[in-house]
């Protein structure tokens, strides 16, 4: 309400008379007084009215006055007090009345103050007029404003109300947004709705703004807060179209600026699958065995304390996880152009491949069809040889499931390079004589003992004067502590242990050759006609247990060919100095490998093994059921450039054992083979373990680590039906399962 009147400007004319009579005669001397009008700054130019005039803090008086002669001074008074002077047109006077008191205490009414403009000109002539003013200097004041300070608010309805109430009343009072004028008042009801929607997010700042008849100017100023976006989610473990096969933890990062967080949601095709109310670690152990395979959309929803809501949608795709293969460094060798990997269903068709680069450590197989636990299929692993061969090396493994193996750890690789010779001189050899030397894999033997570190091979010249040791590892020196050298001619078996590394000036004489600790025993086998190409009998020791350890075994024993005669007692010469024993035996279509020294008599059983190809199908027919697994070996004969192929599979589950199909990215005569179904199988083997009782047991213990056989089980056997012609190319099933072991 506006309890006085406003003035522009105030005027007070004043025209004097002289005091003489007027038949006098004027005077030469001036004696008219100056005319004066005058008027303060902000008020209306009211020349009438008696109103008085309410001001505040400071005054401006703008002052307009007449004279012949001119003016010497013009004063401002306020009850006689002299408060400010100008002598210089134009006649500007400010007074500060910050000073007073507004009001008299006794009746709270305000105190007359008479402003008095005095003009005088030059001659002394006087012209004064007067204006009653009240002075206030208090200021509106601004009260209840339910806005508090750091408030956070959003949406477009905020009512904002307030108080504000003035001694003597308002002017005006409006609401500004960030020093921008954003609302004006110009009724008694104090309240303005704040719409954050047309505002920026983050720190705002409200400001009332007062201002009473006497433009004294009160400010309210508040911080508050707007928030009207949801909160940022950030996630680091996924991307956009991720195959997920195996159980992944998602945690996504959601953080908002000014809000706590209210609640967070995760979401697989619009089905929640968990709420988290409050808290600030949001996690989802997605397991994608609970959700069908296909094209997924994960949502992530979280809101503010504000209801601001944001959304992470992410399209997937979950995939069955059929294996994992853990790749060794080096494990694919220099000699090999290509390695490939892939996996194929029960019935042979291709369901993925993936070359095996040299630097990768592992590699995943997974499909995008439904896989249960229990399906099976197989893995095949492709490998082939360098331009000068290309040979094709390949093994299959049927009747895999994902959870067995699951994962599968090749083994690290065990290069045997002849790269260091020493040559020790000799005397007292015959022509005729020979030496047996060596330790671990003897690549040139009929059999060999299983992979090692480092191995040594020793022979005699043809001349008969050096004996020559080549040791096979990455650096001249053998693990071994010794060399042993043997020899089995005409009957009688003498040994000789070198130490290691060889002492300069070393010599070999025949006649330092020992039977100390030697013991003649016998095997016994059953009655028939066979050869001496019909039989094995290899006997391997380790000084140590650290050697026993790290298949650190030497050669001890193998039979002469030359004075080989048939009998159900066959003998053999056993050194007794070692500390612990394998051997390999081998009699008709048996083979077995084991720890320990040869027994006396082998069970054989009489095993029958029956087969035939028809397409890819090799159908099996043997009436042995105690086999744990069986082995199909394919090989071309007459085919450049050659290939091996072995298949391994459940004899409990499968007589009728398919090939799988070759990636169309594979080009050998082994995919010709394949594709025209003349593939050449020379042999089926079953196999028998010791502790191994079932296929599913020998992958968990053997296969899933790529284990060497002897360290899991002390013995296995082998049948074998084998098409190879010859005594001499009798082929034995060892148990060999990737085509890597062989480099």
């Amino acid at each position: 309400m506006l309890k006085y009147l406003y003035f522009a400007l105030i005027p007070f004319v004043i025209i004097s008379c002289s005091s003489e009579s007027q038949d006098t005669e004027e005077s030469e001397m001036d004696t008219i007084s100056p005319e004066v009008e005058f008027s303060i700054v902000g008020f209306p130019k009211t020349s009438t009215s008696n109103e008085p005039i309410v001001v505040s803090n400071q005054i401006e008086i703008k002052i307009d006055a007449r004279d012949n002669g001119g003016i010497a001074k013009i004063e401002a008074f306020i009850n006689d007090e002299k408060v400010g002077e100008d002598s210089t047109a134009p006649y500007n006077i400010i007074v500060d009345v910050s000073g007073y008191n507004s009001k008299i205490s006794q009746t709270s009414k305000f105190k007359d103050y008479i402003l008095r403009i005095t003009v005088t000109d030059i001659n002394g002539n006087e012209t004064s007029e007067e204006q009653v003013i009240y002075i206030d200097n208090e200021l509106p004041l601004i009260s209840d404003v339910s806005l508090e300070n750091t408030s956070l608010i959003n949406g477009s309805d905020n009512i904002i109300t307030f108080n504000v109430s003035d001694n003597e009343g308002l002017l005006k009072v409006n609401v500004h947004i960030n020093e921008i004028l954003y609302s004006e008042i110009f009724d008694e009801v104090f309240e303005t709705n704040l719409n954050t929607l047309e505002l920026a997010d983050g720190e705002n700042i409200l400001k009332i703004e007062a201002v009473d008849l006497a433009e004294n100017i009160a400010t309210f100023e508040v911080l508050f807060l707007i928030d009207n976006a949801g909160p940022e989610i950030n996630i680091e473990s996924l991307i956009v179209n991720s195959i997920i096969d195996e159980t992944i933890i998602i945690k996504p990062e959601i953080t908002d600026n000014y809000s706590s967080i209210k609640n967070v949601t995760f979401s697989i095709d619009n089905e929640q699958q968990l709420s988290f109310e409050n808290g600030n670690d949001y996690e989802w152990n997605f397991n994608p065995e609970n959700f069908d395979t296909g094209d997924k959309l994960i949502k992530i929803s979280a809101k503010d304390s504000l209801d601001n809501e944001s959304i992470l949608e992410l399209p997937i795709q979950i995939f069955r996880r059929l294996v994992t293969i853990n790749i060794p460094e080096n494990r694919i060798d220099n000699g090999m152009k290509i390695a490939v990997a892939f996996v194929s269903r029960m019935d042979g068709t291709l369901i993925q491949s993936k070359e095996i680069l040299r630097d990768d450590r592992q590699i995943i197989f997974n499909t995008k069809e439904e896989f249960e636990d229990n399906q099976e299929f197989m893995l095949s692993f492709y490998l082939e040889e360098n331009p000068y061969s290309n040979t094709a090396y390949i093994s299959t493994h049927q009747n895999l499931t994902r959870v067995n193996p699951g994962i599968l750890n090749l083994a690290t690789p065990k290069y045997l390079q002849d790269d260091y010779i020493s040559e020790i001189p000799t005397s007292n050899f015959l022509s005729n004589d020979y030496i047996i030397s060596n330790g671990g894999r003897y690549i040139n033997g009929k059999t060999y003992n299983t992979s090692r570190t480092s191995a040594y091979y020793g022979h005699l010249n043809s001349e008969r004067t050096k004996f020559e040791i080549a040791t096979s590892e990455w650096s001249p020196q053998s693990p071994f502590e010794i060399f042993y050298l043997y020899m089995n001619d005409s009957g009688v078996y003498k040994y000789k242990m070198l130490d290691n590394p060889i002492s300069e000036g070393s010599f070999l004489d025949k006649t330092s050759f020992t039977t100390e600790n030697i013991e003649r025993n016998y095997v016994n086998v059953p009655s028939g006609n066979f050869t001496f190409y019909d039989f094995i009998l290899e006997i391997f020791a380790a000084s140590t247990l650290q050697d026993d350890l790290m298949n650190n075994y030497h050669q001890i024993y193998s039979p002469n060919p030359n004075i080989f005669n048939y009998d159900q007692n066959i003998p053999y010469d056993l050194n007794t100095t070692f500390l612990k024993y394998k051997h390999t035996f081998a009699w008709d279509n048996f083979y077995t490998e084991r720890r320990g020294v040869p027994i006396e008599t082998y069970e054989i059983p009489s095993v029958s093994i029956n087969y035939s190809l028809e397409g890819n199908k090799v159908y099996i027919n043997t009436q042995f059921s105690e086999s744990t697994l069986g082995r199909i070996y394919c090989q071309s004969t007459d085919l450049n450039p050659n290939y091996t192929w072995t298949i391994t599979y459940d004899t409990k589950k499968l007589n009728q054992v398919i090939i799988p199909e070759i990636p169309d990215n594979i080009f050998h005569t082994v995919t010709e083979a394949q594709d025209n179904n003349t593939l050449n199988i020379f042999a089926v083997s079953l196999f028998t373990y010791e502790n191994i009782a079932d296929y599913n047991t020998y992958i968990q213990k053997v296969l899933k680590e790529n284990n060497e056989i002897l360290d899991i089980s002390d013995w296995f056997n082998s049948f074998t039906n084998s098409s190879t012609q010859g005594p001499q190319y009798k082929f034995y099933g060892r148990n060999q399962d990737f085509p890597f072991n062989n480099y």
